[in-house]
């Protein structure tokens, strides 16, 4: 990686794939300091992996209350086959792609 971002070839490997977690005594060793020599990131990858957990926990409880309808389910599954042994919605009828169900659906 530091062939393609010679600003980093100072720094430890550990570090190389998200500068911005060294500690500061680390970037000042380095000579080079996130935000400065070096530009910050510009998606807060933690905040929005925390945002996407809790939209997906605010609809699952939805989502599994609507599941329990055969019609949503076989609507909603992923599986095109409706022959799978154990399933719920195992009543022979294809859906058109149409029928397909969305997450945006259970919001």
């Amino acid at each position: 990686m530091t062939q393609y971002v010679p600003e980093l070839r100072s720094f430890p490997t550990a570090y190389l794939d998200r500068p911005k977690r060294a500690p500061q005594s680390v970037q000042q060793e380095c000579g080079v300091i996130i935000g400065e020599d070096y530009p910050a990131p510009i998606v807060d990858f933690e905040a929005r992996r925390e945002a996407a957990l809790d939209r997906w926990a605010a609809l699952s409880d939805r989502a599994r209350e609507a599941l329990s309808d055969p019609a949503v389910a076989r609507r909603a599954s992923l599986s095109r086959s409706r022959d799978r042994q154990g399933s719920r919605t195992d009543d022979g009828v294809r859906p058109r792609p149409d029928e397909q169900a969305g997450l945006d659906d259970f919001a």
